[in-house]
């Protein structure tokens, strides 16, 4: 069958007027062909991996996990949604990121050995809970690692539409303080030099060092233990691992990639209150 330039560019403009109708000639949405799954838990979830001695585990990948309708809020949801639904607006939203400054002299790490008091049934205490985290000094590059994400999806998994803004919900910071504040907006702008480090920048000053005169073994440290010291809880009870080096690239320099869109946030908990819980002045 012979196709004259005339025709053709008939036919271009035919399913260009559909398309932008937001339908093809078959009727199939167009959104509904280009959604993105990769890089969201429709793709893969994250899954706890295989435990060694100890209990210690790594993370790792596993099935994807499939959308779900519910039909249990209201009108139940029609044979034809798929074709006849249209998208009115899609965004991004994070929480409770608690960007740390964990080098800070306001940190509290050290009530956090005095939990089994609490959980003996010590009232007094509870306000003591979960005031260490061993991986704290990586809060800021795990941030990052979230707004790449956002931004390389782009849109709604399942409407295709492409996200209008993200809403950040809370617990930004989490010692309320301005350095950890000021990392979080850089992280969501991009484009901003993030110096994941306080105090003397020559050093790391946490309690996750390796100094022989503070060595305090209720403490995970990545690095092997001091000459003359034992191994710490960590590693002896939990079977954490040693990661030579992971102090001196957590406190290195990166650029932010930045969402690529309008944000908002909100203030929790945290951002107001020291460890969520006292007032800061």
């Amino acid at each position: 069958m012979d196709v004259s330039r005339r025709s053709l560019l008939r036919s271009s403009l035919i399913i260009g007027g559909v398309s932008a109708l937001g339908t093809d000639l078959f009727g199939t949405p167009v959104w509904a062909k280009t959604l993105k799954t990769a890089g969201t838990t429709l793709a893969q979830t994250v899954a706890r991996g295989p435990a060694g001695a100890g209990g210690y585990a790594k993370l790792a990948t596993a099935a994807g996990e499939p959308h779900l309708v519910r039909t249990d809020l209201g009108v139940p949801a029609g044979p034809d949604r798929e074709h006849d639904r249209e998208p009115v607006l899609a965004f991004a939203q994070i929480s409770d990121v608690h960007i740390v400054d964990d080098q800070s002299p306001m940190r509290v790490e050290y009530v956090d050995r005095f939990e089994d008091q609490y959980a003996a049934g010590d009232p007094t205490l509870n306000l003591l809970q979960s005031s260490y985290r061993p991986q704290e000094m990586l809060s800021a590059h795990i941030a990052e690692s979230m707004v790449r994400a956002i931004k390389q999806i782009g849109s709604g998994p399942v409407t295709g539409a492409p996200l209008a803004f993200t809403l950040q919900t809370g617990d930004n910071s989490d010692n309320s303080q301005y350095n950890e504040i000021r990392w979080n907006i850089d992280l969501l702008d991009g484009g901003k030099q993030i110096v994941p480090d306080s105090g003397n920048l020559t050093k790391y000053e946490g309690v996750a060092d390796n100094n022989k005169t503070y060595y305090d073994p209720h403490y995970w440290h990545p690095d092997a233990p001091p000459a003359g010291k034992s191994a710490d809880i960590a590693k002896t009870r939990w079977g954490f691992p040693t990661v030579p080096g992971l102090l001196d690239a957590a406190r290195k320099p990166f650029q932010s990639t930045g969402l690529g869109m309008e944000w908002y946030s909100a203030f929790g908990n945290h951002d107001g209150l020291v460890q969520g819980n006292f007032p800061n002045s």
